[in-house]
């Protein structure tokens, strides 16, 4: 099987891997081809968007991400960092009770900047939080 971890292939879905790193517990890719995927898992490559589906295809395929989200966390009190385009979280967003989109507003091109933006800021409260303990 020639097959790549998911995250190797965009910069983008590489720079929101990276922020998720930082500040997840648990990692989730949204893949219209194979559902919900785990960061570690290796996946063949594929050439389909959830843009090229219709309304209903998009609903199914959430349901069917809803369903594989619901055996590894908790909709209803987990905490969820979604960063993903409105194609792929309309049909999640109103089964999750707590989420942040911090992409919201962001044009595609704008994603890369603020993803990069979003890390820097990270790691400086990293740096800033064991001298805000002492």
């Amino acid at each position: 099987m020639s097959g790549k971890r998911i995250v190797s292939e965009s910069p983008r879905l590489r720079l929101a891997y990276d922020f998720a790193k930082l500040v997840a517990d648990k990692i989730f890719i949204l893949s219209v081809k194979y559902g919900l995927v785990s960061e570690d898992r290796v996946i063949e490559p594929y050439n389909e968007t959830l843009k090229e589906k219709s309304a209903q295809e998009r609903r199914n395929w959430g349901d069917i991400v809803l369903n594989e989200l619901r055996k590894v966390s908790d909709i209803e009190h987990d905490n969820f960092i979604v960063l993903a385009g409105k194609v792929y979280n309309e049909n999640l967003l109103p089964h999750l009770s707590k989420f942040w989109l911090l992409l919201k507003g962001k044009a595609l091109g704008e994603w890369i900047p603020e993803l990069e933006r979003l890390i820097h800021l990270e790691k400086e409260t990293d740096k800033v939080r064991p001298s805000h303990a002492l």
